[in-house]
C-alpha cells in the first residue's frame, strides 16, 4: 500500500506539472492574440466569465472532495465501492442545479435584457454564457468521476488526462481568438475539454475499480434523505470551497467596479505567471489528501509526518529559486511576451508573486487538515480573508485605489488570515 501511495504522488507530480507547461503555451498564445483582435477591456470580460464558470462550480457542495476522503479511508475496494450511493446522488443534484440555473439565466435576460456590457455582442454573450452553465455542469460530474479515481489513488491519471486538455483550449479558443469571438472559442473549448474528461475518467474507474457501480451498489431509501446526509458530511468542506470561489471571483469583481474591465485583465495577465510557477511546484498536491486519508485511517502518524517534512522542505526550496528568479528578472519576459502592455502590469505581477510565496509552504497542511476531517480552521481563516476582501467596497467610498493598491490589500489581508 505505501509504494502504492509513493507511486501516486511521483506521477502526479510529473503529470501535474506537465500540465502546467501545456496550460502556460495555451495562455502564452491566446493573451497576445486576444490583445491585438479584441482588445484589453474583451480580456478583461473573458476573464470575468472564466470568474462565473468558478462560482458555479460551488454547487459541487463539497461532494467530490467528501467522496475522495470517504474512499480512500476505505479498508478494502468493496467497502469503497458502497459510496457509489452517494456518487449517483451527487450526479443527481448537479442535474438539477444546472437546469434550474439556465433557467434563471433565461428569464433574466428576458427581465433585464441591457444588463450586459455593450462592447460585445448581446446575442452572443447569452448563449455563451448558456454553454458555460452546461460545461460547469458537465466539469462537476467529471470531478466526481475524478474524485473516485484519487481516492483508490490514481490522482496520476487525472494529470495525465489534464496534459493533453490544454491542447483543445489552443485549438478551439485560439480559432475563436483569431476571428475575434474570443469568448465563444473558450467556452466551447471548455465544453469539449469537460466531456473527454468525463469519459476517460469514467472509462479509467471501469477498467481499475470494476466494483464502482456494480449490482446492489445503488442507493436505497429515499433521495432527500440521502442528499441531507451528504451535504452535512461534507457541510466543513464545503464551507472551504465556497470560501475559495468566492475569495478571488469576488476580488476580481471589485475591481471591475473600481477601476473597470481593462484593470481586471490587467489583473488577469499579473497574476497567470506566479500562479503558474506555484502550481507547477504543487503538482502533484491533489494526490496527498487520499494518501493522508489512507495513512490516518491506518494510524501511521510517523509516514505522515515524514511526508509533511518532505514536501515543506521541497516547497521552501522551490519556491526560493523559481518564485524569487520571477520577481527578481520577470520584467524581462514581460517585454518580450507582452510588449504593449503598460508598465503596471509587471508591478502587479510582483506582487502576486508574494502572494503565490505566502500560500504555497501551506499546500501539504492545507490537504492533511482535509484529510484529518479537521477542516473547520481552514474554513475560517478562508472566510477571515473574504470578508476582508469584501471591505475594500466602502474603503473605495473614501480611499483613491489603482490595482497595485489593491493587490497590495489582497497579499496583506492574506498573510493576516494565513
Amino acid at each position: 500500500m505505501t509504494e502504492l501511495l509513493h507511486r501516486d504522488i511521483r506521477r502526479s507530480s510529473i503529470y501535474g506539472a506537465a500540465q502546467i507547461l501545456v496550460g502556460v503555451v495555451t495562455y502564452a498564445v491566446l493573451y497576445p492574440l486576444i490583445l491585438e483582435k479584441s482588445g484589453l477591456e474583451v480580456v478583461g470580460l473573458w476573464s470575468l466569465a472564466m470568474a462565473m464558470s468558478a462560482y458555479m462550480t460551488l454547487s459541487d457542495v463539497g461532494f467530490s472532495i467528501t467522496l475522495t476522503r470517504k474512499i480512500s479511508s476505505a479498508g478494502t475496494r468493496d467497502e469503497a465501492a458502497s459510496f457509489y450511493g452517494d456518487y449517483l446522488t451527487s450526479v443527481r443534484f448537479y442535474v438539477g442545479v444546472f437546469i434550474g440555473l439556465s433557467l434563471m439565466w433565461l428569464l433574466a435576460q428576458s427581465a433585464c435584457p441591457d444588463m450586459l456590457p455593450l462592447f460585445y455582442g448581446r446575442l452572443a454573450l447569452v448563449w455563451t454564457i448558456l454553454l458555460l452553465i452546461l460545461a460547469t455542469g458537465v466539469q462537476l460530474v467529471a470531478q466526481l468521476n475524478g474524485a473516485v479515481l484519487a481516492g483508490i489513488h490514481e490522482t496520476f491519471y487525472i494529470k495525465k488526462v489534464g496534459c493533453f486538455l490544454p491542447v483543445c483550449r489552443l485549438v478551439i479558443g485560439g480559432l475563436g481568438a483569431y476571428w475575434a469571438r474570443p469568448l465563444e472559442g473558450i467556452v466551447l473549448a471548455i465544453l469539449f475539454e469537460n466531456l473527454l474528461s468525463c469519459v476517460l475518467f469514467h472509462w479509467r474507474i471501469k477498467k481499475v475499480f470494476s466494483q464502482w457501480g456494480r449490482a446492489g451498489s445503488y442507493p436505497q431509501g429515499r433521495y432527500w434523505r440521502r442528499l441531507w446526509r451528504l451535504v452535512r458530511d461534507g457541510r466543513d468542506i464545503y464551507l472551504i470551497s465556497v470560501g475559495n470561489m468566492f475569495r478571488e471571483p469576488v476580488f476580481r469583481a471589485i475591481i471591475v467596479y473600481i477601476l473597470g474591465f481593462a484593470a481586471a485583465g490587467l489583473y488577469d495577465i499579473a497574476k497567470r505567471l506566479p500562479d503558474m510557477i506555484r502550481s507547477l511546484l504543487v503538482g502533484g498536491s491533489q494526490s496527498y489528501m487520499p494518501a493522508f486519508g489512507r495513512l490516518l485511517a491506518q494510524g501511521d502518524l510517523a509516514a505522515v509526518e515524514g511526508w509533511v517534512r518532505r514536501m515543506v522542505a521541497f516547497l521552501c526550496a522551490g519556491g526560493a529559486l523559481f518564485l524569487g528568479g520571477f520577481y527578481a528578472c520577470g520584467d524581462d519576459l514581460f517585454a518580450v511576451w507582452l510588449p504593449s502592455l503598460p508598465p503596471s502590469a509587471f508591478a502587479g505581477a510582483r506582487i502576486m508573486t508574494i502572494w503565490a510565496g505566502i500560500t504555497l509552504i501551506n499546500v501539504p497542511y492545507w490537504y492533511l487538515i482535509q484529510a484529518a476531517n479537521r477542516e473547520r480552521a481552514a474554513a475560517l481563516s478562508m472566510w477571515s480573508h473574504s470578508g476582508l476582501i469584501l471591505l475594500l467596497i466602502p474603503l473605495n467610498a473614501w480611499a483613491s485605489f489603482d490595482l497595485s493598491d489593491l493587490l497590495i490589500y489582497w497579499c496583506a489581508t492574506s498573510l493576516l488570515a494565513q
